[in-house]
């Protein structure tokens, strides 16, 4: 829901105390019995509520005693435009109000203003001149005497009827400065009509500038010259408007959200020490909720709410300073920690002290402690401190604007295609107590169409995080899943070229491990075999069996007991030759992996008798060859070199490839894979026998 900028208009709806300021001032204008005209000027700031209080006055006067009702005349210059517009709409204005009641002498008197009224607004001289009587008299071919007269007789017919007409006008301070100029020499000329109250609303400096040339460059002494009683309008406390404010967020929001998306101590946070300062006037509060509401309806559900309020203030109060979170997003993300280089801390430091003390607005305190509430990273930078735990996982799962991916969503309005959502996590998390339907949506989601393997990465990354508190049971089933639906996460993989250093099985078997420790160390052997004899690919349960058997792995890292390792290693090699034998394993993705795995696991010469059988085929050479040429975890062709000759002779399957029909029988797919490396292997094949026959030379006498 917007909060359109429009007043208050019924005294119950007051949470500024308003109200009872209102009510006051009614009962003191009511009492008092001017004999001529009285002017009132309510002045206050920009935004500030004097509109609101308007509205409470005329509720409180029209609910006085029948006796002492007033007649109420409401006249908003800001609807016209045209100082002769101004005048002639005034006295209509006033005229219709005074012809609508009962009383005969108003409607007389009516007759009279409206006379009255065509003869200022007639006159074609400047405003300033328009009030004496014998400019008018010349201009508008009245005498003196007749002018004089009408507005005696105004008077007197007002004096007759007793009853006070308040004639409300408002948002002068938006009119141009010659229009202003205009309004308050129509006041002062017909400010001493009798029983006649007038309540100007304005903000003080522009009318101040504007009058300065009707009275010797001094606007502000031509102002008190027609203001009988100024009313300062009541400050509205710091308390209060952040009530104001907590009113209209809880509003805003369509669905409550849960402690992980509003933290309530954060709330508070962000209201006394920054808000509080930023936060002036009703107005403000107006346009933040509906800066908030606006940004909020995209994502709802998907980022913290505390967050999302801070970083649009920072975007309406400070909007220097949100163009340099925009441009510099790497210097607000992410966490400092003990491990960071001591020159990237004094970087980071001298660049946050730098946008700090340039601050346009002087509002340093409330800027800090906004930004060091959003960012902890600019926290750690100014105070020196850093942090030893990774909290990035509670960061994804609380959805903070300080987590690097999921920043783009508090500034596109929109959640990027790499970052699984929050309701798509939560949607995940909540099928754990069946296995088939986790993996059924595991699998739905690998095959959405704008899923990539960044996503399909930062899924399975933050999955432990989203599992925090649930059975131990439901972790074991989240293991099981993971591994049956590996295979195609990981035909994900080979569809997007990603930065990370790991590939997407490695990252999904850290995860896995992370899942197990969590579990109960009983229950660790049976789930990880289970899903190994289950898992669709063998990318993943071959690198969990992997990590658990190569001596990097201390014995606190290890996630099973020996006994437990032995038995996954059996199982695994069950999977390679179940894989080898129907010919599962050379469609595998990561086939060069699996090959290095299989022979760690002793298997080295059953690893290579397979792909000595598998190279006699074209389809078999070329796979085997293309699988070492994008081995993942090495970056030059010749390490990958190494690689195969632990399992075939190059010499021999670049013969192989030649007797094969060569590149020209290659695809367009196979060439821009394997050229490189077949390149790469004549280099070392033909390096290798230079050296040999330079050899023999240097022997010969």
């Amino acid at each position: 829901m917007l909060h359109p900028d429009r007043p208050l208009a019924h005294p119950e709806d007051d949470v500024l105390g308003y109200a009872p300021f209102a009510e006051n001032l009614a009962h003191s204008l009511l009492s008092m019995a001017p004999l001529e005209g009285f002017v009132v000027g309510i002045h206050g700031p920009w935004g500030s509520g004097k509109s609101t209080l308007l509205n409470f006055l005329e509720h409180f006067l029209v609910q006085s005693e029948a006796e002492q009702q007033p007649i109420w005349v409401r006249f908003n210059p800001w609807w016209f435009s045209g100082t002769e517009e101004l005048l002639t709409r005034f006295f209509r204005q006033l005229t219709a109000t005074l012809s609508s009641n009962r009383e005969k002498v108003l409607h007389s008197t009516a007759e009279k203003l409206a006379e009255f009224g065509d003869i200022l607004s007639g006159c074609p001289l400047p405003p300033r001149y328009r009030i004496f009587g014998a400019l008018l008299a010349r201009i508008c071919r009245r005498s003196p005497k007749d002018v004089h007269k009408l507005k005696d007789n105004i008077r007197g017919e007002l004096e007759k009827s007793r009853r006070k007409v308040f004639v409300l006008m408002d948002d002068v301070d938006r009119l141009t400065g010659e229009e202003i100029r205009e309004l308050f020499t129509l006041i002062r000329a017909v400010a001493d009509f009798p029983n006649v109250v007038y309540l100007v609303a304005f903000e003080k400096d522009p009318v101040i500038k504007a009058l300065a040339s009707l009275d010797r460059d001094d606007g502000a002494r031509f102002l008190d010259k027609v203001i009988q009683l100024p009313v300062e309008l009541p400050q509205a406390e710091a308390t209060q408007l952040s009530d104001m404010l907590t009113g209209g967020l809880m509003r805003a929001l369509t669905e409550e959200p849960g402690e992980d998306l509003l933290d309530v101590s954060r709330l508070r946070i962000l209201l006394v020490d920054g808000l509080s300062k930023l936060i002036a006037t009703p107005r403000d509060v107006a346009r933040l909720l509906n800066a908030f509401t606006v940004s909020h309806a995209p994502v709802e559900g998907e980022v913290n709410i505390v967050d999302l309020l801070g970083i649009e203030a920072v975007r309406l109060f400070l909007p220097g300073i949100y163009g340099r979170i925009r441009a510099n997003h790497e210097m607000f993300t992410g966490q400092l920690t003990v491990y960071d280089h001591a020159d990237s801390q004094m970087s980071l430091k001298s660049f946050h002290q730098a946008w700090l003390e340039s601050d346009e607005l002087g509002r340093n305190d409330a800027v800090r402690a906004i930004l060091e509430l959003l960012f902890p990273k600019v926290k750690g930078a100014l105070d020196n401190s850093r942090s030893h735990g990774d909290r990035s996982g509670d960061w994804h799962r609380h959805r903070r604007i300080c987590h690097p991916d999921i920043f783009d969503l508090y500034l596109r309005l929109s959640i990027p295609i790499q970052t699984p959502s929050r309701a798509d996590m939560l949607a995940l998390v909540s099928l754990a107590g069946d296995i088939e339907a986790f993996v059924q949506k595991l699998q739905e989601l690998a095959h959405r169409r704008e899923t990539t393997a960044s996503w399909i990465s930062a899924c399975i990354r933050h999955l432990p995080h989203y599992m925090e508190g649930c059975p131990a049971e439901h972790v074991a089933n989240a293991v099981k899943a993971v591994l049956k639906a590996s295979g195609e996460l990981m035909t994900v993989e080979h569809a997007e070229q990603r930065s990370s250093y790991l590939p997407l099985y490695a990252e999904i078997g850290l995860t896995i491990e992370e899942l197990l420790s969590e579990i109960p160390e009983s229950d660790r052997k049976a789930t990880l075999l289970e899903g190994i004899v289950s898992a669709e690919g063998l990318a993943v349960p071959a690198y969990l069996v992997y990590s658990g058997t190569t001596e990097q792995a201390s014995r606190e890292q290890q996630i099973i007991d020996r006994d437990g390792l032995v038995e996954a290693q059996a199982a695994m090699l069950g999977r390679f030759r179940d894989a080898a034998d129907d010919g599962a394993l050379l469609r595998e993705q990561e086939l060069a992996f699996l090959l290095h795995v299989w022979a760690a696991l002793g298997a080295e010469q059953e690893a290579r008798d397979w792909v000595g059988a598998q190279v006699q085929s074209r389809e078999g050479l070329v796979t085997v060859v293309e699988a070492f040429a994008r081995l993942d975890w090495v970056a030059r062709p010749g390490e990958a070199l190494k690689r195969l000759r632990q399992f075939a002779d190059p010499q021999e399957l670049l013969s192989r490839l030649n007797s094969m029909g060569g590149e020209m029988s290659w695809t367009e797919k196979e060439r821009e894979a394997l050229t490189p490396f077949v390149q790469a292997m004549r280099d070392q094949l033909n390096s290798a026998g230079q050296g040999h026959r330079h050899g023999e030379s240097k022997d010969q006498p």
